[in-house]
């Protein structure tokens, strides 16, 4: 059970630095950190017996914010 509850926490972080990253491609270093420890997370909640098809698609929103806040990042790189 806390298992999930710091799974809906680490998300609710993500998702937080996510839109500030968005806002502005300084910020975006936390949300990166994020997505990557969201898509750990996200593995371990697929061995964990919880359900299936919530843990394949949480894996897969978090490979979809790393792979934007890695662009955003690189991107920032070529501005400066």
């Amino acid at each position: 059970m806390a298992i999930f509850f710091v799974l809906g926490v680490i998300s609710l972080l993500e998702g937080i630095f996510s839109i500030r990253g968005a806002r502005d491609a300084s910020k975006i270093m936390p949300a990166w950190i994020f997505a990557i420890i969201g898509v750990i997370a996200a593995i371990i909640g697929l061995f964990t017996g919880g359900s299936l098809g919530g843990s394949v698609f949480s894996l897969i929103v978090n490979i979809v914010i790393f792979v934007a806040a890695n662009k955003i990042k690189k991107f920032r790189n070529l501005i400066q």
